[in-house]
C-alpha cells in the first residue's frame, strides 16, 4: 500500500512533524507579539514559511488553501466562518482560541504524510498537532507543554459522555459498543433508582431508553491500559479489513469501524474527535477515495460503523461542492 520502505518513511514522517512544530512555533510567536511592533516581521516569517509548507500539490490537489479550514470545521458550522471555533460562534457555542491555527497545521501534516504508514505514534503526533496551543474558554486548555503528548497513552479514568453525544445514540451503535472487548464498563445513572447499569448485549434497548436523557461513561479494560498496544491492534484489524475489501463501500466501512473504536477508546485526555476527523481524511486518501466533510462528527460516538460509513458518504457530497476549481476525482 505504501511507496516508501519503513525506515525511510519513519525518517520522512519525523521531518514533516518537525516542520509542523516549526509552524506552530511561529504562530505562537505571533500570538505573543500580537500587539508588538515586531508583529509585521513575524507575519512575513509565517508567510514565507507557508509559501512552501502549505502552497504545494500535497494539499492543493484536494482543496484550495482558501477552503482548507473547512476540513477542520464541522460541515454544519461552515456558514459560521473560519474562526467559528476560535470565537465561539458555532452550533455548540464552544470557544477554543487557537483552534484553527492548530487544525490547519495538523491538516497540512496529514496531507504531506498521507502516503505514510498508519501507526499509533503517527496518530499520537496528529493529536498533539491539532491540540497544540489551543485554549479552552475559561480554562487552561491545551498547550505545547501538554503532559499528554504524542508519547503518552490513555488512562484508566472513566470517559464521561453528556447530551452532546447521547442525542445521537442509536440501538445499532450501542449494540456494537456492547460487543467491544477492550471496554470494561459503559454505564449510566438510572434516573429513578440512582444505580449505575452496565451495558451488555442483553440490555441495549433499556440502556438506549434512559441514556438519551442522562450522562454515561466507559473505561478501557484495566489489564489493557497500554493504550498504544490497543491502538496497534485496531490498526492491524483495519488493515485486514482493507485486504478483504472488494469495493469502495467495503473500504469506507473499514475506515468507519476503525475510527469508531478509536473514538470510543478515547486514548487521549482531549482532542480525540478532532484526531479522528483528520484520520478519516488520511485513510480516504490512502484508499483513493474522495474526502469528506461530516456534518457533525459527534455522531460517531453513538452510531454504528455502518451508520458512520453513511455519514462519511454524505460528507463526500459536501466536500465535492466546496471548490469546483479543484479536481476532486481521485484517480485510481
Amino acid at each position: 500500500m505504501f511507496s516508501q520502505n519503513k525506515n525511510n518513511a519513519d525518517t520522512l514522517c519525523q521531518q514533516e512533524y518537525g516542520l509542523a512544530l516549526a509552524r506552530l512555533k511561529i504562530l505562537n510567536e505571533l500570538h505573543i507579539l500580537k500587539r508588538s511592533a515586531e508583529k509585521p516581521a513575524i507575519l512575513e516569517k509565517l508567510q514565507d514559511f507557508d509559501n512552501e509548507y502549505l502552497n504545494n500539490d500535497f494539499i492543493t490537489q484536494y482543496i484550495s488553501l482558501e477552503e482548507l479550514w473547512k476540513l477542520g470545521v464541522d460541515a454544519q458550522d461552515h456558514a459560521c466562518g473560519r474562526l467559528a471555533y476560535d470565537t465561539g460562534k458555532n452550533t455548540r457555542k464552544w470557544a477554543e482560541a487557537g483552534y484553527i491555527d492548530a487544525m490547519e497545521t495538523a491538516l497540512a501534516f496529514m496531507f504531506r504524510t498521507a502516503d505514510h504508514e498508519l501507526t499509533s505514534i503517527f496518530i499520537g503526533r496528529l493529536r498533539f498537532l491539532c491540540c497544540c496551543g489551543v485554549k479552552l474558554e475559561g480554562g487552561d486548555g491545551y498547550s505545547s507543554h501538554d503532559n499528554q503528548s504524542e508519547q503518552d497513552g490513555g488512562s484508566a479514568l472513566l470517559k464521561e459522555r453528556n447530551n452532546t453525544y447521547t442525542k445521537y445514540l442509536t440501538k445499532e451503535g450501542l449494540a456494537e459498543i456492547a460487543g467491544y472487548t477492550f471496554l470494561e464498563t459503559f454505564t449510566f445513572k438510572h434516573p429513578y433508582t440512582g444505580k449505575y447499569i452496565i451495558l451488555n448485549t442483553n440490555n441495549v434497548d433499556e440502556f438506549l431508553q434512559h441514556a438519551k436523557h442522562n450522562r454515561f461513561s466507559f473505561s478501557i479494560l484495566k489489564e489493557e491500559l497500554n493504550s498504544y498496544k490497543i491502538m496497534e491492534n485496531f490498526i492491524s484489524e483495519y488493515q485486514q479489513d482493507i485486504k478483504k475489501a472488494t469495493n469502495d463501500d467495503d473500504r469506507i466501512l473499514a475506515i468507519a469501524t476503525l475510527v469508531k473504536k478509536i473514538e470510543c477508546a478515547h486514548f487521549f485526555r482531549d482532542g480525540n474527535l478532532r484526531t479522528v476527523r483528520l484520520l478519516v481524511l488520511k485513510l480516504l486518501i490512502q484508499n483513493k477515495l474522495p474526502l469528506t466533510c461530516i456534518l457533525d462528527p459527534f455522531m460517531i460516538d453513538g452510531q454504528s460503523s455502518q451508520q458512520i460509513a453513511g455519514l462519511i458518504k454524505e460528507g463526500m457530497e459536501i466536500y465535492k461542492n466546496l471548490n469546483t476549481t479543484v479536481n476532486l476525482k481521485i484517480k485510481k
